[in-house]
């Protein structure tokens, strides 16, 4: 009986411990421009202090209506964030947008991207930077897979073939991958604006 009464004190202790992580909390709207009125926000961003053993802050962002929208880690967060290691993304429905892993706050490895029915639209492999520095003209990944809303792929196993998708809104895009990167002319239609437009790819970059 003493035995159970020191296990259950323990728990206790530790849901205490836990409830008294220092956090700082953060109001935004649909355009991430930072609010002071939670009322007027469109998510709330909450920084955590790091984890025993760990160096990085916890991420967590929730919707208005408490469904979480991003959780993963930072090791800075003002006056930007900058990620580390797993970061996922949820849509407002609840379901996965984004599977993405991070060093330094930079893209690494692979990244998972889905439409809002679940199905996955995109796997993206992240080339290392060997350059250490930004650089807009370099590749940096290399598209896996990409499916339509229906689960069909339209590329072959080396990562090549032709892309054309008709999105819900009206907007449209279409183009050719070789090797996983965008070569050729893509061409591009925003039905909000009534425009098409044309970028020419050599080994994914224009």
């Amino acid at each position: 009986m003493k035995y159970i009464l020191i296990t259950v004190a323990l728990i206790f202790l530790s849901i205490s411990i836990q409830a008294q992580k220092k956090q700082n909390v953060y109001y935004f709207d649909k355009n991430d421009i930072e609010v002071i009125n939670p009322d007027s926000s469109y998510y709330s961003r909450v920084i955590q202090e790091p984890d025993s053993g760990s160096t990085f802050y916890n991420l967590i962002e929730f919707y208005k209506d408490k469904k979480v929208k991003t959780r993963g880690k930072v090791s800075e967060f003002n006056p930007n964030l900058k990620y580390e290691e797993i970061l996922v993304r949820n849509f407002e429905n609840g379901r996965k947008a984004s599977i993405s892993n991070y060093k330094n706050g930079i893209l690494v490895g692979s990244k998972y991207l889905y439409y809002e029915n679940g199905l996955l639209k995109e796997e993206r492999l992240y080339l290392e930077n060997k350059e250490k520095v930004y650089n807009p003209k370099r590749t940096i990944y290399k598209t896996v897979s990409l499916n339509n809303q229906k689960g069909e792929n339209f590329l072959d196993e080396k990562g090549s073939g032709d892309f054309n998708l008709n999105y819900e809104n009206g907007d449209w895009e279409k183009g050719t991958y070789s090797n996983g990167l965008n070569v050729g002319v893509w061409q591009s239609y925003n039905k909000k604006d009534n425009e098409t437009y044309n970028d020419e790819y050599i080994d994914g970059v224009y």
